[in-house]
């Protein structure tokens, strides 16, 4: 619900929201973001993304859904899933 509110503020997807998180939390120093595209239909959609920046409200909107949640690390690394143990 609160991707899809921040899309609609910002006239995009909800993947682009959340895509626009994921490089807002890698800083100036950036980073890389792999998008999964289907198809080339996506591609179309993929490019607004560099036309999506995020304000403070939304990333304090996003931060405060993912505070609700458990962190997957507290459930040992990310293969933790993968061998049963978490």
């Amino acid at each position: 619900h609160a991707l899809r509110t921040i899309a609609d503020r910002h006239g995009t997807t909800v993947a682009n929201a959340a895509a626009a998180w994921v490089l807002h939390q890698l800083g100036a120093d950036g980073g890389w973001l792999i998008l999964g595209v289907r198809d080339t239909t996506h591609l179309d959609e993929h490019k607004g993304l560099r036309d999506v920046a995020l304000d403070a409200d939304d990333v304090a909107q996003i931060g405060a859904v993912l505070a609700k949640g458990a962190s997957p690390a507290a459930n040992g690394d990310i293969w933790s899933f993968e061998r049963g143990l978490a």
